[in-house]
């Protein structure tokens, strides 16, 4: 028996049934008056492009421009042949918003089109390196199997509620700020270098728990939660406490994200320049585990926790700290003030605003630092 290329053989005798083809269109949702996608090839790739419009005319251009009259929901349709010659699928971007050491460039800057829904990329763009979404009304994004995906910018994509990341392991870069997610898992991630989740919960007005799962964090360098108001960000433990170690670590930023705990940052590199971790509910900061960045401003911003305990072993050359408003007793503020007036840093800031005014010695601290100007505010 004799099995055709680009068929199938079932059970019964010459039965020959062809597959049917492969189906390598993406599906767009539009919800707008105009629809204005962008689609960027690999460099040096050629392909025929089709888009088929809701009103079955269709275009052959990278960066069609649709007048519907009136923004009501349409299916729009893309088929690139060969499908992997898709880089990215530009829906909206704008650098200036949320940048980074490998965010996406200014090239792709493109005015928001709205669009509600996106399916196919596994068929229609195997090899699809960056998807922008940034201002679009996609309420889900499954992304799942695309293994050669490494960007995906969603800024202030605010219906953004799930996302599917299974098997995304070529994964460097995502931005989901001012979205409405309660997950984000990241754990098939393996290249992750800069996760940005700030303001997660829009439909709560910030207020929602949100987790967020990282599996290897060998190269992660950039990590903001922040803005989470009264929400609770969970997922954590290992990277706050210590348990976790992240050598490549640069930023750390989880502001009002309501972790609680002991802060115990493990940062063996060398790397890390900036912690704000202001309003989290941390009891406790230990720095011992941190090796700071040998050159730069360092910044330690950790106002607003309910400290009882506060140990900057290995903190130098941190000429910027911050511990307003943590009930600080005058022990601890003291302890601070000493601290950085035993160290050689200059020009720096530091702000126990809200805690207990500092006794005779603390007060000498301050005048030292003064002379070596420095900015630092205390309660009187």
């Amino acid at each position: 028996m004799i099995n055709v290329p680009g068929t199938a053989l079932f059970c019964g005798i010459g039965s020959i049934v062809p597959r049917p083809p492969v189906n390598t269109a993406i599906s767009i949702t539009s919800t707008g008056a105009t629809f204005a996608p962008r689609l960027h090839l690999h460099d040096g790739a050629t392909a025929e492009v089709v888009w088929t419009f809701s009103d079955a005319t269709t275009s052959n251009s990278l960066t069609p421009v649709v007048d519907c009259g009136t923004a009501a929901s349409r299916t729009q349709s893309l088929r690139v042949n060969p499908p992997s010659a898709i880089e990215a699928l530009n829906f909206g971007y704008d650098n200036q918003e949320d940048g980074g050491a490998f965010h996406t460039p200014s090239s792709y800057d493109h005015t928001p089109t709205p669009i509600s829904a996106l399916t196919g990329l596994q068929t229609g763009a195997p090899n699809l390196m960056r998807l922008l979404v940034s201002h679009a009304d996609v309420t889900s994004l499954d992304l799942s199997g695309l293994e050669h995906l490494e960007i995906v910018e969603a800024f202030n994509t605010r219906p953004l509620a799930s996302v599917n990341f299974t098997g995304c392991t070529a994964l460097r870069r995502v931005c989901f700020e001012g979205d409405n997610l309660d997950v984000v898992d990241l754990t098939d991630a393996v290249a992750i270098e800069d996760v940005r989740c700030r303001g997660q919960g829009i439909s709560q007005g910030y207020t929602g728990n949100f987790e967020l799962l990282l599996g290897d964090v060998t190269h992660l360098w950039h990590l903001c939660l922040g803005t989470q108001m009264s929400g609770r960000v969970s997922g954590l433990d290992g990277i706050f406490n210590g348990a976790i170690a992240l050598p490549a670590i640069v930023e750390i930023w989880p502001w009002d994200a309501h972790i609680g705990g002991v802060f115990a940052l493990n940062a063996p590199g060398g790397t890390l320049r900036s912690v704000w971790a202001s309003g989290c509910d941390f009891t406790a900061v230990d720095c011992t585990n941190i090796t700071w960045a040998a050159t730069g401003t360092l910044e330690l911003f950790l106002g607003g926790n309910p400290l009882t305990a506060i140990d900057l072993t290995g903190c130098e050359r941190v000429a910027h700290m911050q511990f307003p408003s943590c009930g600080l007793t005058q022990a601890l503020v003291d302890y601070v003030l000493g601290y950085v007036a035993a160290q050689t840093t200059t020009g720096g800031e530091i702000d126990l605003r809200g805690n207990v005014a500092p006794s005779a010695t603390g007060l000498t601290h301050v005048a030292t630092l003064q002379g070596r100007g420095f900015t630092v505010y205390v309660d009187t």
